[in-house]
């Protein structure tokens, strides 16, 4: 049975690898906060957190360990699209809807 094309989000633009990939059965990590980034000369390590109960602190939820180089590779390829004029407006934009549909 053939599968749908990954949905990608509006706001971020699509890689050309990830519209070739099914996604469907991938995992998604969601975090409210990264706690920590270790980096060092191979290996680095993020660890995300969700938001606690408790005021101003938050939990640990999933740590990720992933070499320096491909680290450097991410950070990269999101400044990129960041710094790019229409993810700017795409990213205001969202973020003026919002607002303007609170009460």
């Amino acid at each position: 049975m053939p599968t749908k094309p990954p949905r990608s989000s509006p706001s971020v633009p699509s890689t050309p690898l990830e519209t070739t990939l099914n996604l469907s059965d991938v995992p998604v990590i969601y975090a409210d906060n990264v706690l920590a980034v270790s980096i060092g000369p191979f290996v680095s390590k993020i660890v995300l957190a969700m938001e606690s109960t408790t005021p101003q602190q938050a939990k640990p939820s999933m740590q990720i360990v992933i070499p320096s180089n491909v680290l450097y590779a991410i950070a990269s390829q999101v400044l990129n699209i960041m710094g790019q004029p229409a993810v700017k407006e795409q990213i205001t934009q969202g973020h003026t809807t919002f607002v303007a549909s609170l009460p």
